[in-house]
């Protein structure tokens, strides 16, 4: 399947359900966890080909690794 992050800026930031699937139109959810499945789409979406996202190598390949350095963690 294509990459979400494909598509231009505007497309990818309102494309909800290539973010979260539990999102939906026309409700409120919660910025915090907006971002963080973001940041963890982004990092599924841009590793390099055969990578598995579980791997600790693939965090330091991932492009937000590389943009924030470090690595996602919910408190």
């Amino acid at each position: 399947p294509e990459c979400w992050i494909n598509r231009n800026a505007f497309e990818s930031l309102t494309a909800q359900s290539g973010i979260s699937h539990s999102f939906r139109a026309s409700r409120q959810e919660d910025a915090h966890e907006y971002m963080v499945n973001l940041m963890e789409s982004m990092h599924r979406c841009c590793l390099p080909s055969g990578v598995s996202s579980e791997t600790p190598s693939a965090y330091e390949k991932s492009l937000v690794h590389k943009i924030f350095g470090g690595k996602l963690r919910s408190q």
